[in-house]
Parts: C-alpha cells; structure tokens; sequence
C-alpha cells in the first residue's frame, strides 16, 4: 500500500519469540535495515504517509534512523540524530559494510532520472554524513536496473539482473556487474551474464564460493524465472 508502518521489532532467538520495540519516527515501505560493527543499526529509505487513509500523499523517508543498544539492556532505542539525507534508491537499498574500513556502503543502483539521483557512497559514522565513493561512471549501463539483486562476498559486491524500466511489463536482463571493495580504487566491472533473464530475484553466496540466483520473475509478477 505504500503507506508503511512504525513498528520494530525485536527477534531473541534464545528464546524464539518476538519482542516490539520503540516505533520509528515514520512508517517505511521497503526500507534497508543495515547492522554496524559497532552493533548499532542503520534503517534507510521507503515510502511512508503519516496520515495513512487511501489517497493521501506518499513520501519518500529519505532521513536515516540510527538505532543503539539500551545502557544495560539488548533491546535497541531510537537515536534521533541528525543524519544527512542523500538521495538513494527508494526501495531497499542495496547497503553493505565494507570489509576495509567497516563503514556502510550504498551501492548504487536504480534508474537514472527516477530512483537515482547521486550515486554510490560511504558513510562516515563520527560525522554522521555521506562521502562520495566508487562513483559509477558515465556510460556504464549495466549497473542501472531497476528490481536488481546484489551479494556480497569476501569484499566483493555481486549484482545482476533488473530491467531498464520500473514497469512491471519491462523485460528482466542477464546482465551481471561486480565490484571489489578490497582495491585502493574500486570499479564496477561487467562480469559473465547469468543463464536466465531475471529481476526481483535473490542472490545467495554459498560457502564453496559460488553465487547462486533464485526466483524473480522475466515481465510480470506471474511470468516467474524459474530454475
């Protein structure tokens, strides 16, 4: 529906059971939730309303809410601190820690003109800002999809597929793109395209090294990629 919900919550798998936290500030639809080293959490973008009745407006939750840990507790509290804002994909944005420098890293992907508007960066944790890094360059098609899937692994960021346009009846591509964090300059770079064409699909790294995709679908939600 767009609109969201505040809820959070907490899973102790000690005890299998489901704990509700603090709300967040706003509802998000689709947002990322990224853990840190420090074992605080980054929660970034999605839609919300906060006056959630059919037809009103929806915004994009572009303010980052940075969560920590209670003194003397494990239940996460909402820090309402004042991250700067940068433009990213709207849905789930694909985040990682990166293996150097253990900052977060937005890797860029969406459409140009619609989803994105800046491009890949590191977020610096004592400054609370984002800093350009690894921009991806001018011409360099295949990492602009939207409904992508990425994985990383040993340092090295996997993403493939997504299609050219966000309409549900835009054709899924095999297209695959890598970037290796662990290089003083990192840059994408084509790598070899998967056997079938895919978007809204998932990447899983496997402990032999291998990277497998799985689900999605090639035009519409009922034509799934199957295999």
């Amino acid at each position: 529906d767009r609109i969201g919900i505040k809820d959070m919550w907490l899973f102790k798998w000690r005890t299998r059971t489901w704990e509700r936290q603090q709300d967040m500030p706003h509802a998000r639809w689709y947002p990322t939730v990224l853990q840190l080293p420090n074992r605080t959490f980054l929660t970034m973008m999605g839609e919300y309303s906060d006056n959630p009745v059919p037809g009103t407006p929806i915004s994009v939750n572009m303010t980052p809410d940075l969560w920590t840990a209670i003194p003397g507790s494990s239940s996460p509290s909402n820090l309402l601190v004042p991250v700067t804002t940068r433009n990213q994909d709207v849905y789930y944005p694909h985040t990682f820690i990166h293996p150097v420098n253990g900052r977060p890293f937005y890797a860029a992907s969406g459409l140009v003109g619609i989803d994105l508007q800046g491009q890949s960066a590191l977020f610096n944790l004592e400054t609370l800002t984002w800093e350009s890094y690894a921009p991806i360059p001018n011409g360099f098609a295949n990492i602009r999809r939207a409904y992508p899937s990425s994985v990383m692994m040993d340092g090295v960021i996997y993403r493939s597929g997504g299609s050219r346009s966000d309409e549900q009846i835009a054709e899924a591509e095999d297209v695959a793109t890598r970037i290796n964090l662990y290089d003083p300059n990192p840059q994408w770079t084509n790598i070899a395209r998967m056997r079938r064409n895919r978007k809204n699909h998932t990447l899983t790294a496997l402990p032999d090294g291998r990277i497998i995709a799985m689900g999605g679908n090639v035009r519409s939600y009922i034509e799934q990629a199957k295999n």
